[in-house]
């Protein structure tokens, strides 16, 4: 019988145990984030006129950083965006062209025009994507579908081999070289005499 209740006391001794070791280590975590990190944003530009810009124009660059306890370092960010944009963010229909370079290379040019006139579809965005990106790599759609949904008008380039174009010379694309891009630039004021040309670019189209 004392052997049955010393059982049942034990039992029941385990659970508020339980309790105290995930609630200290639920403070422990909630610490840790608050205290270390909590980050100011980084801004990487020369000195001068146009970092005095940012700074004063684009209030983000000011802001604390919190990230979440699920995405707690970039690479867990990386992982997690991957898999959860790869699900959600919808394909997008662009209007494709072929563009012919000077040495006889192809790449695909990927169009979305704005939806609707306004001070926005003025302005064309240029997408670099990363090393192994093309126009259909999740972070470009969800990048592509913001700007769309804000009026702009959008250009994806794909680098040679890239988006389902095959290569047509032994030439294949290098962040070193910047003729590929200087001749995109060109094709796409072309089109787009009066329009302003902004760029994004992810990793190594940065």
């Amino acid at each position: 019988m004392d052997r049955l209740l010393i059982v049942r006391l034990a039992r029941n001794a385990v659970l508020p145990l339980a309790y105290v070791i995930f609630t200290a280590a639920a403070f422990v975590i909630a610490g840790y984030f608050l205290a270390l990190k909590t980050q100011s944003s980084m801004l990487f530009c020369k000195d001068g006129n146009f970092k005095q810009f940012l700074i004063n124009k684009v209030p983000v660059v000011r802001e604390k950083y919190l990230p979440s306890i699920c995405g707690f370092n970039g690479y867990a960010h990386t992982v997690l965006a991957t898999l959860f944009r790869e699900i959600i963010t919808p394909t997008v229909v662009y209007e494709r062209e072929i563009l012919t370079l000077n040495d006889g290379g192809e790449l695909a040019v990927d169009w979305l025009y704005p939806k609707c006139k306004g001070p926005q579809s003025l302005v064309t965005v240029l997408i670099l994507t990363g090393l192994t990106g093309d126009s259909q790599s999740e972070y470009v759609r969800e990048t592509v579908n913001q700007l769309f949904e804000k009026g702009y008008c959008c250009v994806v380039l794909n680098y040679r081999g890239r988006g389902g174009v095959k290569l047509k010379t032994a030439r294949t694309y290098s962040a070193t070289n910047i003729e590929d891009l200087t001749e995109v630039l060109k094709h796409v004021k072309s089109k787009r005499p009066n329009s302003p040309i902004a760029g994004i670019g992810f990793s190594m189209g940065g």
